[in-house]
């Protein structure tokens, strides 16, 4: 039996009202009916994205979704928007969640789900801060639980951010372990469901790209060979 994957690496917000949009970017487009293709949804920000990986193509194929495509046992969907945080997406979430639904109501598969956020809402690359880890550790911790409301037989993967060349305090004095802090919270009453993955010692000084940010080639090898590990297709 195949299993219907749901990767989210960038979703967000507060309510759990479902809408029925399909947000898209990149070349992204509607998913086929689960009984005929077993399907896997990345939705992420420029990391999740491949931003600055090399080899071409959109998404570029030595980055994160790009590897995940290259193996991956069935389709792949990519919804990755550069630039994008759990805060400047809200309330964008809500059709993933229908779309979660509405998937698991057609199919008997088991789904999983891989969610990687806050790198944006620590620190942009222009400095700016979107908001300060409580109110975003509130936003995560609803989004879960919106997750699980809608699909409780699914297990939730948490992916916490990844190193970077500067994570020391952002302009409202926060640094990014207090972010991380969050994200680590999340499973706490929920680890039945929901698995933390440590990401911050995934990636050594030279996976790093010259922007101090963005993983190089090396860097989203690591991030695919640790995603590969924890959900396993």
């Amino acid at each position: 039996m195949g299993r219907l994957i749901l990767v989210l690496a960038m979703t967000a917000g507060i309510s759990c009202g479902y809408s029925t949009a399909w947000p898209q970017d990149g070349g992204g487009s509607a998913p086929p009916d689960p009984a005929a293709h077993t399907s896997l949804i990345i939705w992420g920000d420029s990391i999740a994205y491949g931003q600055v990986a090399t080899g071409g193509g959109t998404p570029p194929v030595n980055g994160f979704t790009g590897l995940v495509q290259s193996s991956y046992p069935g389709t792949v969907f990519s919804l990755a928007v550069p630039g994008a945080s759990l805060h400047s997406t809200a309330p964008d979430h809500t059709s993933a969640l229908a779309l979660a639904a509405t998937w698991a109501a057609k199919s008997p598969t088991p789904v999983e789900l891989w969610l990687a956020m806050g790198t944006n809402d620590y620190r942009h690359s222009n400095g700016t801060v979107d908001w300060n880890p409580a109110p975003f550790g509130t936003a995560y911790a609803d989004l879960v639980d919106c997750v699980h409301a809608a699909l409780p037989s699914a297990h939730v993967y948490v992916r916490g951010m990844i190193r970077r060349t500067s994570s020391g305090a952002n302009v409202n004095g926060f640094t990014m372990a207090d972010y991380e802090a969050q994200i680590a919270a999340l499973a706490s009453g929920r680890s039945s469901w929901l698995t933390y993955v440590n990401a911050l010692t995934t990636l050594d000084a030279g996976d790093i790209s010259g922007d101090g940010l963005h993983p190089n080639n090396s860097g989203h090898a690591k991030l695919y060979a640790q995603a590969l590990a924890q959900v396993g297709w």
